[in-house]
C-alpha cells in the first residue's frame, strides 16, 4: 500500500522553507532586529557625550552608521522581506527623534550643545536612506 501525497506538501517539513518553525524563526529574527535597534539607538545616544581625557570621541556616529545598515540587511536575511526590514531603521529614527525632545521636567538626552547629537541625527538618518536602499531596491543579476 503507498501512500499519497498532497503535491502542495512535497518538500514541505517543520524545517524547510515554508514550515511552521521557518514561520517563527522568522518572526524570531524579526523581533531580535528590532530589540536590536532599540538597543542600539539608546547605546548611542548615551554614548554622544563620550570624553577620553577632556578629548571628544564620537565612536556614537560610527555605531550609528554600521549599526543601522547591518540591522537592516540583517533584518532582511532573516525575514526575507523586504519591507519588514525597514523596521529597525524606522524604529531607530523614532528612538533617536524622541530623546532628542525634551520631557515636562526639562531632561533631554541628546543634548544639542556641539556637532555630535545634530551629526548623529544626521548620518544615521543617511544610513538608515542606504540601508533602505541596499534591502528594498532588488539586485540585477
Amino acid at each position: 500500500m503507498t501512500s499519497r501525497r498532497d503535491p502542495q506538501d512535497a518538500g514541505r517539513s517543520p524545517t524547510r522553507p515554508g514550515g511552521p518553525l521557518d514561520l517563527v524563526l522568522r518572526i524570531a529574527g524579526g523581533i531580535v532586529a528590532v530589540w536590536g535597534a532599540v538597543v542600539a539607538t539608546l547605546l548611542e545616544a548615551f554614548l554622544v557625550p563620550l570624553r577620553l581625557d577632556g578629548v571628544r570621541v564620537p565612536v556614537c556616529l560610527l555605531l550609528a552608521v554600521v549599526g543601522n545598515i547591518a540591522l537592516m540587511r540583517f533584518a532582511h536575511a532573516v525575514t526575507g522581506n523586504r519591507f519588514v526590514a525597514l523596521l529597525p531603521g524606522l524604529v531607530w529614527f523614532a528612538i533617536t527623534i524622541a530623546l532628542s525632545n525634551q520631557t515636562a521636567a526639562g531632561d533631554t538626552v541628546l543634548v544639542g550643545g556641539d556637532w555630535v547629537p545634530l551629526a548623529l541625527l544626521l548620518l544615521g538618518a543617511a544610513s538608515v536612506a542606504i540601508g533602505a536602499y541596499l534591502v528594498v531596491v532588488p539586485r540585477r543579476r
